[in-house]
């Protein structure tokens, strides 16, 4: 169970062509290991929409039940702010649900799920303080 105290990291690690994988690391205090099971992968989609997935992985490195959800953005979007609708999120709840990327450079790296155009949970990267780069995620 996370505490909301655990140290994260996402990593800009991978650039490949036109895909672009973010790991996401998480701190697990209780156990004093990490979880490396997650990336965010950025795609082009058709027109100038973008696409967002989420590869979950198990420790072993294989794919978890539940991966590769994801969605695409509506509008071109900016540099600094990207919104991702969820259809199967959406369908669910009745109303627009997704996840948002926001970038300040040298400054902060935001990830968030959104509700209603809101953000309804996000977690703040700083950009400002390197860290020592981590090991890779799980399955990679």
């Amino acid at each position: 169970m996370l505490t909301g105290t655990e140290e994260l990291i996402v990593h800009f690690r991978e650039c490949d062509g036109d895909t672009l994988r973010l790991p996401f690391h998480i701190e697990l205090e209780e156990t004093a290991s990490w979880d490396r099971s997650r990336t965010w992968v950025l795609t082009p989609a058709s027109g100038d929409r973008l696409e967002l997935r989420h590869d979950h992985r198990e420790p072993d490195g294989t794919p978890s039940e539940r991966t590769m959800y994801g969605g695409f953005t509506e509008t071109p979007g900016t540099p600094e702010r990207q919104d991702f609708v969820s259809v199967e999120r959406t369908e669910e709840s009745g109303f627009p649900r997704g996840w948002r990327i926001e970038v300040v450079p040298g400054e902060r790296y935001t990830y968030g799920t959104t509700r209603r155009g809101e953000w309804s949970w996000r977690i703040d990267f700083d950009l400002s303080r390197p860290v020592p780069v981590p090991p890779a995620p799980w399955g990679h």
